[in-house]
C-alpha cells in the first residue's frame, strides 16, 4: 500500500466511525430526503440541518481538503489517457486543437494541484494553531513546500510564462496546427503530400507529449506518497491509525 492510499484509507475508516453509528432510523430517513431532493433536484431541504461537534469539523475539513487533492490526481490520470486517443473523428474538433486543449489541461491541473496541497498544509496549521505540537507541524509543512516547489516549479515555470500573456504553446504543436491547414485546404498535390506529413507529425508530436505527461504523472505521485507519508504522522496516531485530533478537541 502506498502512502498516499495508506492515508486515504485512514481517512475513510475515521468517516466510517461518524457517519455508520450515529445514524438512527430518523437520522437515515432524512438523509434519505435530503439526498432524494438533491439528486431529484426536488423541493425541499438539500443540505442536513444538523449541528457538528469540533472533531466532526475538524475531520470533514481534513477529508474535504483530501478530496480536491484526489480529484486533480484522476483528472492528471484522466488526461494521460484522452491524450493518446482522438474519438472526434467526423467532427470540427481537429487532431492538434485536441492535443493542445489536453496539453493545456495537464499543466493547468498541475498547478492547481499545487495550490491544492499549499491548502492542505494550511489547514493543518491553522487546525492545530493551539497545539503542543504546532512548532513541529509548522516545520514539517515548511519541508513539504519546499519539496512541492522542487517537485513542480520546473514544469510550471513553463505555463507561467505563458498563461498570463498568451494561451501557452508548443512549437510543435502550433507548426502542426499549420500543418493541419495546408492539409484541410483541398484536393491539389501540395494538400495530399501534407496530409500524409501531418499524420507522421501528429503521431511523433502526441508520442512526445504522451512520454511528458505520463512521467510527469509518475512524478506527481512520487510527490504525494512523500507528502502523506509525511503528515501521516501529524494526522493520525501511528499505532492505532485513529485521528490524532488537536489538543484542544480532546475530552
Amino acid at each position: 500500500m502506498t502512502a498516499y492510499d495508506k492515508f486515504q484509507h485512514a481517512l475513510l475508516e475515521a468517516m466510517k466511525e461518524y457517519i455508520l453509528p450515529s445514524m438512527t432510523g430518523k437520522e437515515k430517513a432524512a438523509f434519505g430526503r435530503v439526498m432524494k431532493n438533491y439528486l431529484l433536484d426536488l423541493d425541499g431541504p438539500k443540505v442536513l440541518d444538523s449541528k457538528h461537534t469540533g472533531r466532526e469539523i475538524h475531520l470533514r475539513k481534513l477529508f474535504y481538503g483530501f478530496t480536491e487533492i484526489a480529484g486533480s490526481l484522476d483528472t492528471l490520470d484522466d488526461i494521460e489517457l484522452f491524450v493518446g486517443r482522438f474519438p472526434f473523428s467526423g467532427t470540427r474538433v481537429t487532431k492538434e486543437r485536441y492535443l493542445q486543449f489536453h496539453v493545456e489541461c495537464h499543466l493547468a491541473e498541475l498547478y492547481l494541484l499545487r495550490e491544492r496541497l499549499d491548502i492542505y498544509l494550511t489547514l493543518l496549521e491553522k487546525q492545530y494553531k493551539k497545539d503542543s505540537r504546532l512548532t513541529k507541524i509548522r516545520k514539517v509543512c515548511d519541508v513539504l513546500r519546499d519539496v512541492i516547489a522542487k517537485s513542480l516549479d520546473g514544469v510550471l515555470r513553463t505555463r507561467h510564462t505563458h498563461i498570463h500573456q498568451t494561451r501557452f504553446r508548443d512549437e510543435d504543436i502550433n507548426r502542426l496546427q499549420s500543418i493541419g491547414l495546408l492539409a484541410r485546404s483541398g484536393n491539389d498535390k501540395l494538400t495530399n503530400a501534407m496530409r500524409m506529413y501531418f499524420q507522421m507529425e501528429h503521431s511523433r508530436i502526441r508520442k512526445k507529449w504522451k512520454i511528458q505527461i505520463a512521467t510527469n504523472n509518475k512524478a506527481v505521485r512520487a510527490l504525494l506518497d512523500t507528502f502523506f507519508e509525511t503528515i501521516y504522522p501529524l494526522v493520525f496516531d501511528e499505532t492505532t491509525h485513529a485521528l490524532a485530533y488537536p489538543s484542544r478537541l480532546h475530552f
